[in-house]
């Protein structure tokens, strides 16, 4: 089921409204600030995996990338729970003891940070959400190439936004066709300390293949 709603963009803070799809057990309201399309918008809410209902993806982008077009963007709002991180550290091996909480650092042999530091959520886990945003939109998508630089860290449980927007498209004719679509990439976690209520994590850009002529 598709939830569609208009929302204003512009440079100002901006509400995402709450999804009231019973699909999503539990509401989550996102803000997004800087949005580089001034202008209204008709927002598309993309189901996502029954099984973390506080993922919500938002955005212009078609589904399935049929009639796909520069400008167009989606957005992700979520968390990252210590547990996402525990799992993700032991899954790819890295227990570096800045993603993990004092006791955990004591019991092992990574000695331990500054005391009173928060753990921070593994940049490369942080950059997940950019193919989470183009898996869940448009299926069997092939992910080309990602480059990105960090900024500020994200502690557990801190909301973010990932964001990205269309900036180029190519036919591809070889390969059984499709179009190799460009992104800018960007993820902001939510701060109300700062004067945008926001602070950037990461920024890059992407290269996505999807395997489908643009029509027209």
């Amino acid at each position: 089921m598709l939830v569609k709603s208009a929302v204003a963009i512009g440079r100002r803070s901006v509400n995402l409204h709450r999804v009231s799809s019973p699909y999503y057990h539990h509401q989550v309201s996102c803000r997004l600030q800087h949005h580089s399309l001034i202008l209204t918008k008709s927002i598309t809410t993309y189901n996502t995996n029954e099984s973390n209902p506080n993922i919500i993806i938002q955005g212009t982008i078609p589904s399935n990338g049929e009639e796909i077009q520069v400008g167009q963007f989606a957005v992700l709002c979520r968390t990252f729970s210590q547990r996402d991180v525990y799992i993700f550290g032991n899954l790819v091996g890295d227990m570096n003891p800045v993603h993990f909480p004092q006791e955990d650092r004591d019991n092992t042999q990574h000695g331990s940070i500054q005391q009173g530091d928060k753990p921070i959520v593994h940049g490369i886990l942080l950059a997940s959400v950019f193919s989470t945003i183009f898996g869940t939109i448009i299926p069997r998508c092939i992910y080309r190439s990602q480059s990105f630089k960090f900024y500020h860290p994200v502690r557990y449980d801190e909301q973010i936004i990932g964001k990205v927007v269309v900036t180029k498209l190519r036919q591809i004719n070889r390969s059984g066709g499709g179009v190799l679509c460009t992104c800018d990439t960007t993820l902001h976690k939510i701060d109300d300390n700062t004067k945008n209520g926001d602070m950037m994590s990461i920024s890059g850009s992407a290269e996505v293949w999807i395997p489908r002529m643009i029509k027209g």
